[in-house]
């Protein structure tokens, strides 16, 4: 993010000669940084760091932000445009907006079919393109919209429904976010939120009081009214894998989403960017969290789903599979699937996951494990809608009936070196200190790395994927 803003990393070499060298300087305040890149040219001080604005001459040019005035213009202008018009106008505006976060030129075009991770976004550029789109349009998007609608164009019908359940600016102006289904959307049904609040805003209410366990009670109520599947006979739509990275080292690397409110392909976006180019990376969402789908009703529901879309994403290669927290318990149970059926997997990767025996209770876990997400929203967007957040209910309510066996497969455990949990409870003895690990068992292998449950997948990427790269390349 600092590159495109023309601030290039320094690396350890770097950073310490120029430590060095402020140190032998005078002055009270010094910022040794190494510049270039976009935004330091000689065409005017738009997108400039502030600190190189002194620096470039100024051009006067016709002010490009967003008014108020033009998002009135742009919604006079789209409420005479047919439904299929509409579809274009949306899907022309997110492709003119991810294009120029993407850096792409002129004759350069985005794939508005292809998923936003495969074209280059993360967590940080989604966000952005939901500010900007947001300020064009006047809805108010959710932070995770575009991973939660995947393309530029399902992001496009997705605005483009919401633009035409919303009065034009002539009419009273309503610019709510309706979930996917709701009244005058054309969409899928969705589950209804509570009145006077909706569910995430309750959970969230209930997670901040300490009340996380009443918080997944009221997502157990919006679970029942949801479609459930019992085998993937009767899964009416599989869950979509991204291909997020390409290399001819084998095997090919399967990663299972977290099953939780904040999981999805992006959660993966840091850890796969170092594999980029030398190993392919699948990541496979867990059923149940995008709009419209349907929810695993067991354990077994669950396993035989994933472990036939693994197989049709691998075809006849080697693979393996990984997972972080919750999503490791599944990959761990799915291999052991795999291996009944005579196409296991050749390692399992589990990326600090624990028993669900090994806590107090798992349903305490996963309260710390809500606590921890609820604390990145500012980073990752709202703790998920209701569809997401009922998902996660019912997937939290599933664990404890995996029934977990010992592999044929090699099996690594990477666990972290901090706790995540902040609060006095996770003050406690020094004997207890280290009580709260995963201790998995099971496991062939047991490497620790810096950082904290969720840290290992984020900041700590770089170190858990050659940690993980190590190991695979054991496997040959």
């Amino acid at each position: 993010q600092l590159a495109q803003e023309g601030m290039a990393a320094l690396s350890d070499a770097e950073g310490a000669e120029l430590f060095d060298a402020a140190l032998a300087r005078q002055e009270a305040l010094l910022v040794p940084m190494k510049a270039g890149g976009r935004g330091t040219g000689t065409g005017g001080t738009d997108g400039v760091p502030h600190v190189f604005r002194s620096l470039v001459a100024p051009v006067r040019r016709a002010a490009s932000r967003t008014t108020v005035s033009d998002t009135d213009a742009l919604r006079r202008r789209l409420a005479g445009l047919t439904a299929e018009q509409l579809d274009k106008a949306m899907e022309e505006l997110v492709l003119e907006h991810a294009g120029a976060l993407l850096g792409y030129g002129d004759n350069e075009t985005i794939d508005p079919e292809r998923h936003f991770l495969e074209s280059g976004f993360d967590s940080l550029t989604a966000v952005e393109l939901r500010n900007g789109l947001n300020a064009a349009t006047g809805l108010r998007l959710s932070a995770t919209v575009a991973f939660d609608h995947q393309t530029p164009g399902g992001l496009a019908r997705h605005m483009a429904a919401q633009i035409g359940a919303v009065p034009s600016p002539a009419g009273p102006a309503d610019t709510s976010v309706r979930e996917p289904g709701s009244a005058g959307t054309g969409g899928e049904r969705e589950p209804v939120p509570a009145a006077g609040e909706s569910v995430p805003e309750l959970f969230r209410a209930m997670v901040r009081a300490g009340q996380v366990q009443e918080g997944l009670g009221l997502l157990n109520w919006v679970v029942r009214t949801r479609s459930q599947f019992t085998s993937s006979a009767d899964l009416e739509r599989p869950p979509v894998s991204v291909r997020m990275a390409d290399g001819d080292e084998a095997p090919h690397l399967v990663c299972l989403c977290t099953p939780a409110a904040m999981g999805g392909a992006y959660q993966y976006a840091k850890l796969v960017s170092a594999f980029k180019g030398a190993r392919t990376v699948t990541v496979l969402p867990m059923p149940g969290f995008g709009p419209g789908e349907q929810l695993p009703a067991s354990v077994p529901a669950a396993l035989d789903v994933l472990a036939a879309t693994v197989k049709d994403i691998v075809g006849d290669a080697p693979f393996a599979l990984l997972g972080h927290s919750g999503g490791g318990l599944l990959a761990h149970a799915t291999a052991g699937l795999l291996e009944e059926q005579g196409r296991p997997p050749v390692g399992v990767a589990l990326l600090d996951t624990y028993l669900v025996e090994q806590t107090a209770g798992f349903q305490d876990f996963a309260a710390e494990v809500a606590v921890g997400a609820l604390t990145r929203e500012i980073s990752y967007g709202q703790l998920g809608n209701a569809t997401s957040l009922s998902a996660m209910a019912q997937y939290v309510a599933l664990m404890p009936e995996i029934e977990l066996k010992e592999l044929a497969t090699p099996t690594l455990l990477v666990k972290a070196s901090e706790r995540f949990a902040t609060g006095p409870e996770a003050a406690g003895d020094e004997a207890a200190a280290d009580d709260w690990q995963t201790t998995w068992t099971l496991a062939t292998r047991v490497e620790t790395v810096p950082g904290d449950h969720f840290s290992l997948v984020e900041q700590g990427a770089e170190t858990t994927a050659a940690v993980v790269e190590n190991w695979l390349g054991t496997l040959a």
